[in-house]
């Protein structure tokens, strides 16, 4: 993609996960909606897209996987805490009260979400996220 993420103006979820049907199916879900997605297929990925850019676009968040190969989750959630970047973060995990969730929540993650994930309950939180920073 040629837009860099400081261009995007309107609402945006950054969906982080490494299962290909989860992004597709997530994409799907919050664009039937009417919200902004980028797609990243690794913590890696993301980081990488944001390396240079100044804040976090208005009216975003991130919604990513916990466990990942590489950087899993609670990584990615201490590096953005680490660098000043305050992005509310929604973490999905089949272990809501594991190490990583634990992990993730004490470096600033606004919700553990378990898996599977409810579609509404996860619309829902995230419209309160976005609506929130307005």
């Amino acid at each position: 993609m040629s837009e860099t993420i400081s261009q995007q103006t309107s609402p945006l979820v950054y969906i982080v996960d490494d299962d290909e049907a989860v992004r597709a199916s997530l994409k799907l879900l919050l664009e039937t909606h009417g919200v902004g997605v980028r797609t990243f297929a690794s913590c890696a990925d993301f980081l990488a897209a944001v390396r240079g850019e100044g804040d976090s676009p208005p009216a975003s968040c991130l919604l990513m996987d916990a466990h990942m190969p590489g950087l899993n989750g609670a990584d990615l959630q201490e590096h953005l805490r680490a660098a000043g970047r305050d992005l509310p973060t929604i973490v999905m995990t089949g272990q809501p009260h594991g190490p990583l969730a634990a992990r993730a929540r004490a470096a600033g993650a606004r919700e553990i979400m378990a898996k599977p994930i409810d579609g509404q309950k996860l619309l829902a939180r995230i419209n309160q996220l976005l609506s929130s920073l307005g």
